[in-house]
């Protein structure tokens, strides 16, 4: 599990499509344990990590909460300006990629959930794009090594003590040759995956794994945000390497073959 690390705090709407996994280990006493993140992609569906589905042995994976932003406040107001009250939603079924197996290799750490109900959308809760044309065909332009992608979410700030964020943080992170990646981890690193950090402590850390790496691309004249990545695992001492993330490109065939609404 990752943590922000390194980062700062996001005002409040930056990051609609941010999502927070809820886990119960008794799904009708439990107070919500949040373990994970996500990203919402359309009205029924979030991405996240395979090892958010299966990892939690005795937890329970209940919710998503979508329009977060501080953990101890709802709804959320900065200013004179409010957000509505969160989104509780439960999962009808999820996806995971089938040749994922936590126990051997993390690749294919990617799944899809889809929400029982659908996401009430507004200014604060959108889903982001998935990657398309120009960015599919020309992978290198954007996840070159050198290039600057986003990671966000409520992780851990500090390793020493793993305590979560209370508000959602952000720092931005540079891609970097899948053999740095290849030199840090045993296990193997392929090109479905994205090897990113290892600069001046800024990294994600326990809590974020499955939230987005993304990326503000242009195109046909528009900015818009893409999600590139899913925050996959990294070293325990947050900031000290380089992490890996799962290449949402590499998958994208697979997850429109696994979206039916």
């Amino acid at each position: 599990m990752h943590k922000i690390v390194g980062g700062r705090e996001a005002a409040l709407g930056q990051f609609p499509w941010m999502v927070r996994l809820g886990y119960q280990n008794n799904p009708f006493k439990s107070e919500l344990k949040f373990l994970c993140g996500g990203s919402l992609i359309s009205r029924y569906y979030v991405l996240t990590a395979a090892h958010c589905v299966d990892k939690w042995y005795t937890f329970i994976l209940a919710v998503a909460r979508l329009g977060e932003h501080l953990v101890y406040r709802d709804p959320d107001c900065e200013g004179k300006v409010c957000a509505p009250r969160v989104q509780d939603i439960p999962f009808s079924r999820f996806q995971k990629y089938e040749m994922y197996n936590y126990d051997g290799n993390s690749e294919g750490d990617i799944t899809l959930l889809q929400l029982r109900t659908p996401a009430r959308l507004n200014d604060f809760v959108k889903p982001i794009c998935l990657p398309r044309g120009d960015i599919m065909e020309n992978q290198q332009n954007y996840l070159g090594a050198g290039s600057d992608v986003i990671v966000a979410g409520w992780g851990a700030t500090d390793s020493s003590n793993r305590q979560q964020a209370r508000k959602l943080q952000f720092t931005n992170i540079p891609v970097v040759d899948l053999d740095e990646c290849r030199a840090v981890y045993t296990r193997e690193v392929d090109e479905s995956q994205i090897c990113a950090g290892g600069t001046d402590g800024r990294d994600s850390c326990s809590g974020d794994s499955g939230g987005p790496i993304v990326q503000l691309i242009s195109l046909n004249g528009t900015l818009q945000y893409f999600v590139l990545g899913v925050v996959s695992y990294g070293k325990s001492l947050c900031g000290s390497t380089v992490a890996v993330y799962t290449n949402v490109a590499f998958f994208m065939e697979w997850i429109l073959d696994n979206i039916y609404k």
